[in-house]
């Protein structure tokens, strides 16, 4: 976005994403999206015009990533988080989602069977998530953290 390109970032935070368009958050983070890149924390806040599923797959591609924060990812589906848990779920300590409307109790399930070492977790504003959707949670043995 600002950073000058090839810079090896370790982490990312833009609290405001809601001007960014599409296109370029995936222009940012495709550089990033390699098994050596050093970005271990990525936070993008009020994201839901631009984190889709094309920029999901990057995230699913993002070597060090760690810690994940996706506010207001309003088109961010269950496939979307499927495939990035499936790809850095065993790496990831750290994962909130927050402001969605389509997510449902299977991506708690996808979570649940592929982040084994989440150590907090945070999925707040899901209106449409049934309580019962947060049973699978209690398969994550290192979580220290709960916001549901």
């Amino acid at each position: 976005l600002l950073a000058p390109p090839g810079l090896p970032l370790s982490e990312l935070v833009a609290p405001d994403c809601h001007q960014i368009d599409e296109q370029a958050l995936h222009e940012t983070l495709e550089p990033l999206a390699c098994p050596d890149s050093r970005l271990a924390l990525l936070s993008l806040g009020f994201c839901g015009k631009c984190v889709t599923t094309a920029t999901s797959q990057l995230i699913a591609r993002m070597g060090a990533l760690e810690s994940l924060t996706l506010t207001g990812a309003y088109r961010l589906t269950d496939g979307c988080v499927a495939a990035i848990c499936g790809a850095r779920g065993a790496a990831l300590r750290s994962l909130k989602i927050t402001g969605n409307q389509q997510l449902t109790a299977a991506f708690v399930a996808s979570i649940a069977s592929e982040c084994d070492s989440l150590e907090r977790l945070a999925l707040e504003g899901l209106i449409y998530l049934p309580g019962e959707a947060a049973a699978p949670i209690g398969r994550l043995t290192q979580l220290q953290s709960l916001s549901f």
